[in-house]
């Protein structure tokens, strides 16, 4: 149940990966993207182009990001962590869709799976719901699965999330059918929601829209990886209160 629990911790991280809204909800500045309809079932894979691995800052890296995360409206993805405590291995998948054009009460509509059981989580605004393997809703708000993103993801939340790390330029992959430029953050010491970071691994496109991200991070003693794949960028969603 600990390693669990830490798990959804770094679900929620997730989150954190695509920001928050801009101050202005009504003019999207984002060009919507094609992306699989079905989000992926198995660890993801990429074609890869190696480089000379030239160097970059970890302050342009984070300028780099929040300046797509600072226009995003909409956004889906499919979210894979591992964790394992001994010889126990525990795994989460979680499909979530968020929808940022209401800064004062953003939401998110998450299903995650582990050892076979399914828990829905509804988010809007500071109000929580959620239901277990299609059973009644209830409303849960405050509690440890919340996952509404948190304010203030914009260039210092980046810049403490790499912390002293190392920025490097690893290659050029193909995510999903789009190019991105591979970049791994080493040996960052940086935090994030109460978690050590301790690398990250983005995908960006031309655009600065992150098409995947990878983190290694210890939250409650606890070794984790979450791999995150993103899709359908400003392409709406609706969600509404269950109850």
């Amino acid at each position: 149940m600990r390693n669990l629990k830490a798990l959804v911790v770094a679900v929620a991280l997730t989150l954190t990966l695509v920001g928050c809204s801009s101050d202005d909800p009504s003019d999207p500045t984002t060009t919507p993207v094609d992306a699989p309809t079905t989000a992926p079932t198995t660890a993801p894979t990429s074609a890869v182009v190696t480089s000379d691995a030239p160097r970059s800052d970890v302050a342009e890296l984070a300028a780099r990001i929040s300046a797509f995360t600072g226009s995003l409206r909409y956004v889906k993805m499919w979210v894979f962590s591992s964790a394992s405590v001994g010889s126990v291995l525990t795994t989460v998948s979680v499909d979530i869709s968020v929808d940022f054009t209401d800064p004062a009460n953003p939401k998110s509509q998450g299903v995650m799976v582990a050892d076979g059981q399914s828990l829905e989580v509804i988010n809007i605004g500071t109000n929580s719901w959620m239901r277990y393997a299609g059973g009644e809703w209830q409303a849960t708000p405050g509690t440890d699965l919340e996952v509404t993103p948190s304010d203030g993801m914009g260039e210092q939340y980046w810049i403490a999330v790499f912390g002293t790390g190392t920025v490097e330029v690893v290659g050029t992959e193909t995510i999903n059918g789009i190019e991105t430029q591979h970049l791994r953050v080493s040996d960052c010491e940086g935090t994030a929601e109460g978690a050590t970071v301790d690398s990250v691994n983005v995908w960006l496109d031309d655009a600065n829209r992150i098409h995947r991200a990878e983190m290694m991070m210890i939250s409650q003693g606890i070794p984790m990886t979450t791999v995150s794949e993103y899709y359908d960028f400003d392409v709406p969603v609706e969600i509404t209160a269950p109850i």
